[in-house]
């Protein structure tokens, strides 16, 4: 076990150093930047998941409560219709140089099948994404939240991939940044939206 350990984060280190050198950042600053990333990313308060919200197409306005595992949610559209949904995190699938999902359960069940509530699904993925990898994106960042939000049942899931920041990332080349840090569950909690995020053997001396 100790060899496959050592193996892993050798491999990982040389991953970490060939981003670097992409970013024009030596390996120590790019380990202070990750660091940095752990604590800013490890929770979305209320309010940022309501601002997200309204950066949706259509919407007017928006409210976002976390409380009892799950986001509540009122929106109003500048049709006037107007939703009352709840989400809850179901799970976060990162896979190396592959997809980067998060999943939400919809409630009530019939909401999941609405365009404007996978909407908003996605506006909380894509903050998701911003939050965890805003270091390396620095000017890429894009107000607009308009991550693909697909329906499965009565849940939504969302690739994070398909978030415009992160989209204009990978044609900079700097895809192999989003496995440097891995989401591993998502979690609500009283006042805000928790991200349990590991690094596999980086950081250590």
């Amino acid at each position: 076990m100790g060899d496959r350990s050592d193996l892993l984060k050798s491999l990982v280190r040389g991953f970490a150093e060939g981003a670097g050198r992409r970013l024009g950042i030596p390996f120590a600053g790019l380990q202070k930047v990750l660091r940095e990333a752990l604590v800013q990313a490890s929770s979305v308060s209320e309010g940022q998941i309501a601002k997200a919200l309204t950066r949706v197409a259509n919407v007017k306005e928006a409210s976002a409560v976390c409380r009892d595992e799950r986001i509540w949610i009122e929106a109003t559209f500048v049709e006037g219709d107007a939703v009352s949904v709840s989400v809850q995190p179901l799970a976060a699938r990162f896979a190396p140089r592959g997809a980067k999902e998060v999943t939400f359960r919809v409630e009530p069940p019939e909401l999941a099948g609405r365009v404007e509530v996978r909407d908003l699904v996605g506006a909380i993925a894509a903050l998701i994404a911003h939050t965890l990898w805003a270091p390396f994106f620095g000017r890429l960042l894009n107000p607009i939240y308009d991550a693909i939000a697909e329906r499965d049942g009565a849940d939504v899931r969302v690739d994070l991939r398909s978030v415009p920041a992160v989209r204009a990332a990978a044609q900079r080349g700097l895809t192999q940044l989003f496995d440097l840090l891995e989401l591993s569950s998502l979690a609500v909690s009283e006042g805000a939206l928790r991200l349990h995020i590991r690094l596999p053997g980086l950081l250590a001396p």
